[in-house]
């Protein structure tokens, strides 16, 4: 999926003083079950997380912020535990 303005992606949540997700953040979707240890468990294969790094980095450099405003599910949303994706840390 490819889009332009807000794509309600974010929800509740909170990260580096941001709290309207939806307004201020550029949603990445990679495909993965997300599950690390139940019948649908898949491992990350190294291709795509070197891809999945090269483009937030790309991110991080076009728009010249710092690493720290990278967040996953997991790091922004609250309550805390709401959403535990990705199974790695932004």
């Amino acid at each position: 999926m490819v889009g332009a303005g807000k794509g309600w992606h974010a929800g509740a949540g909170a990260w580096q003083g941001v709290t309207d997700g939806n307004s201020h953040f550029i949603g990445v979707e990679a495909e993965n079950s997300g599950d690390t240890t139940g019948p649908r468990a898949e491992a990350w294969p190294d291709v795509q997380m070197q891809a999945y790094m090269r483009v937030r980095a790309a991110i991080v450099d076009h728009l010249g912020i710092g690493v720290v405003m990278v967040a996953g599910h997991k790091e922004y949303t609250r309550p805390l535990g709401r959403k535990s994706d990705p199974s790695f840390d932004m």
